[in-house]
C-alpha cells in the first residue's frame, strides 16, 4: 500500500469550508456524513468537534480510486480502503463546528477562509516535512525538522524541531508516540605505534594494514582484532591494551581510547634445530634442514607414499616389521635433546610397533620408541649393555586412525613423553652420556604391524625444553 498524508484539512473543518466542494454533500456540518469517507476505526485517534486532536494523520491507502482523500489526481472513483498507520505529535484546537474561533488560523490548518479552491490543493499544500526512503538507525540522526520515516516496527519515526529522529511509534494499534533514544554508539580512537618494521611487515587491524604508526578511528565498539604479519623471518609483539598473543591480538573498543605498541624483530633462528625432514624425497632438499647426513638409506619394504599423507605431498610408509630409514647420527643427535614426529596408526592391536631408535654399533647403548599395549607409548634407553629405564604411557594417548605428535624430551637424568604437546610420562634415572653411530626412523626392527602406519614431519632439537609441537605441521623447515 502508499502512504497518504491525511491533514487537518479533511478531519477539521466548518460548513464554510466545505460549501460547495462536496456535491450532494455541500453544507454537511459533521465528519461522519461526508460520502466516501476514509474508515478509520477507533485506533485512529481522530478527535473532532470540540475536542484537541493530532494533525496530521498518515494513512495507508489500497488501490487509487478517490480524489477526495488521496493526494494522487488521477484518481476519479470507487472508494479507498484506509488504514490508520500514524498521527503526527502536534494538536490544534477546535472549540466547535461553526467558524474556526480566532485562537486557530486558518493557515495552520493549509486553508485561508474565502478560497474556492478544491480541497485537493489544500491536501498537497499542507507539507509537515518530507518523508524519506530509510528509516533512521539512530535517534540523533540528522534530519529536517518534520520529516517521518516508515520502517516495518516500529512503523513510523518522526523528526521534531530538535533536527533528530526522536519520536516513534511504540504502539501501532494505538497510535502511541513516545520518545525514542538510541543515540548513535560513541567510537574511540586507537594510537598504534609500530616500532622497527622492515620490508613487508604489517598489522592488520579491521581488514586495513598498517605499516608505521597511526592513530585510528571509528572502531567497532565491540571486540578489535590486531593481527601482526611479520616479514620472513621476523617476530611481532603488541603491549599496551591488548589481549592474546603474537602474532592474534585484540582490543576492546567500546568505552575508552586505547593503545597498542607492536614491535617487529628478528625472529628466533632455530639455532637448536639439528634435523627436520619433511619425508617428501630420500635426499634432504631446501625446504628440510639436518646439520649432519642428508641422505636416508631405506631398508626393507619402507616407502615415501603419497597416498594420504600426514604432512605434505608425502609420508613414511611402513607396511611391515624392519621398515625403516637409516641416518648417521653424528652431528644429528644431541646428548640432550628433544625430538618428534608426526605419526598415525592404522590397527594398535598389536604392541611393539617402533618409531625411532638411536644405536651405536653394536647395540650396546640406544635410545627407542615404540608403542606398547591399548595404545601406550614406550620410550627406552640402555647404555653400556645395561637396560636404564623405561617409561610407558597409561592413559592410551593413541588411537586408531588418529593423527598425533609424540615428543620425547630427555638427558642423561631425565625422559619424558609428550602427545600434541601435553606430557604424557615421565622418568627419572641416571645414565651415562653415549654417542649415536645410526639413527633410525621406523619399524626397526620390531613387531609385524597389523596395518601399515605412517610418519611425517621429524625434528629434532638440542634444546630439552622447547616445544616441537607448533612446529608438527610446517612444510618447510623453519631454519
Amino acid at each position: 500500500m502508499k502512504k497518504i498524508l491525511l491533514t487537518a484539512s479533511l478531519v477539521l473543518y466548518t460548513t464554510s469550508a466545505l460549501a460547495g466542494l462536496w456535491g450532494s454533500n455541500s453544507g454537511v456540518t459533521d465528519y461522519e456524513n461526508l460520502d466516501n469517507k476514509p474508515t478509520l476505526g477507533t485506533s485512529a485517534a481522530l478527535n473532532y468537534g470540540s475536542s484537541i486532536g493530532q494533525i496530521p494523520l498518515i494513512i495507508d491507502a489500497g488501490a487509487c480510486s478517490d480524489t477526495q482523500y488521496t493526494t494522487e489526481l488521477t484518481c476519479e472513483t470507487a472508494l479507498e480502503t484506509w488504514t490508520a498507520v500514524a498521527a503526527l505529535p502536534f494538536t490544534i484546537n477546535a472549540v466547535g463546528l461553526g467558524d474556526w474561533p480566532s485562537a486557530v488560523s486558518m493557515t495552520e490548518l493549509g486553508y485561508v477562509d474565502g478560497a474556492t479552491s478544491n480541497l485537493q490543493d489544500q491536501i498537497d499544500a499542507i507539507v509537515v516535512g518530507s518523508p524519506v526512503t530509510t528509516a533512521p538507525t539512530y535517534s540523533d540522526d540528522p534530519c529536517t525538522a518534520g520529516q517521518y520515516a516508515f520502517s516495518t516496527t516500529p512503523p513510523m519515526y518522526y523528526c521534531k524541531a530538535t533536527d533528530t529522529w526522536d519520536y516513534q511509534i511504540v504502539s501501532d494499534a494505538a497510535l502511541v508516540w513516545a520518545g525514542w533514544s538510541n543515540p548513535t554508539p560513541a567510537t574511540y580512537e586507537l594510537i598504534l605505534s609500530i616500532v622497527d618494521a622492515t620490508g613487508f611487515d604489517k598489522m592488520t587491524i579491521a581488514g586495513t594494514d598498517y605499516t608505521a604508526s597511526a592513530t585510528i578511528t571509528g572502531l567497532s565498539s565491540a571486540t578489535t582484532g590486531l593481527t601482526g604479519v611479520p616479514d620472513t623471518g621476523r617476530a611481532v609483539a603488541c603491549t599496551g591494551d591488548v589481549t592474546g598473543t603474537t602474532p592474534n591480538y585484540s582490543v576492546d573498543m567500546s568505552a575508552a581510547n586505547k593503545a597498542a605498541t607492536c614491535t617487529f624483530s628478528a625472529s628466533d633462528t632455530y639455532a637448536d634445530i639439528s634435523f627436520f625432514w619433511l619425508a617428501e624425497t630420500l635426499t634432504l632438499g631446501e625446504d628440510d634442514y639436518s646439520a649432519g647426513d642428508t641422505s636416508a638409506t631405506a631398508e626393507s619394504a619402507v616407502t615415501l607414499s603419497d597416498v594420504t599423507p600426514l604432512v605434505g605431498a608425502h609420508s613414511i610408509n611402513i607396511p611391515s616389521a624392519s621398515d625403516f630409514y637409516v641416518f648417521d647420527a653424528a652431528s644429528i643427535i644431541p646428548t640432550s635433546g628433544r625430538i618428534g614426529q608426526v605419526v598415525n596408526f592404522g590397527d594398535l592391536s598389536v604392541s611393539g610397533l617402533g618409531i625411532f631408535r638411536f644405536a651405536n654399533a653394536d647395540q650396546t647403548s640406544r635410545m627407542s620408541l615404540k608403542t606398547s599395549e591399548g595404545g601406550n607409548i614406550d620410550f627406552y634407553w640402555r647404555d653400556a649393555g645395561v637396560s636404564r629405564t623405561t617409561c610407558v604411557t597409561t592413559t592410551a594417548p593413541l588411537s586408531n586412525g588418529v593423527t598425533a605428535f609424540i615428543e620425547i624430551a630427555y638427558d642423561i637424568d631425565y625422559r619424558e613423553i609428550f602427545v600434541n604437546g601435553v606430557s604424557v610420562a615421565s622418568c627419572t634415572t641416571t645414565t651415562s652420556a653415549q654417542t649415536p653411530t645410526v639413527f633410525g626412523i621406523g619399524n626397526e626392527p620390531s613387531s609385524i604391524p597389523a596395518a601399515p602406519f605412517k610418519i611425517d614431519n621429524i625434528i629434532i632439537s638440542s634444546d630439552k625444553t622447547r616445544s616441537l609441537y607448533p612446529l608438527a605441521v610446517l612444510t618447510a623447515s623453519p631454519r
